[in-house]
């Protein structure tokens, strides 16, 4: 497969995006935010199991356990952060393409996207916990 899927469709020579690939687009972009939160919830799953071996057991096998499993939590969290933000980038810049050409002042609203993206995930979390 190739490393960026979506090349076809960027730059000055690239297709021009039909209504089917727009919907593509919003369907991976869905895609990719559950693919997220699923890494969260492995993430959260492997500190709670971790923080378990720790408190409730004192030998020192399962405290090197418990360790790893806060390592690899901690790993997994920040390894589906910087996929989440590659694929979050090259989809977003799909999806908007002529919106951004057609205004260009929308380049300094740069970072309240990025914390509108913030408390959107926040937002999402909460909705997970309180279900």
């Amino acid at each position: 497969m190739s490393e960026h899927p979506y090349s076809s469709y960027s730059g000055e020579n690239g297709r021009e995006m039909i209504l089917r690939d727009h919907l593509a687009v919003d369907r991976t972009i869905m895609a990719n935010e559950s693919s997220f939160l699923a890494y969260i919830r492995t993430a959260l799953t492997l500190a709670v199991a971790g923080v378990s071996l720790l408190k409730l057991f004192h030998d020192s096998y399962t405290n090197v356990i418990g360790w790893v499993f806060l390592g690899l939590a901690l790993l997994l969290f920040v390894n589906g952060a910087i996929r989440y933000g590659e694929m979050d980038g090259i989809l977003h810049s799909l999806s908007r393409r002529k919106e951004l050409v057609a205004e260009p002042e929308e380049d300094f609203e740069a970072a309240p996207n990025m914390f509108r993206k913030l408390a959107h995930v926040s937002n999402t979390i909460v909705h997970i916990f309180y279900k």
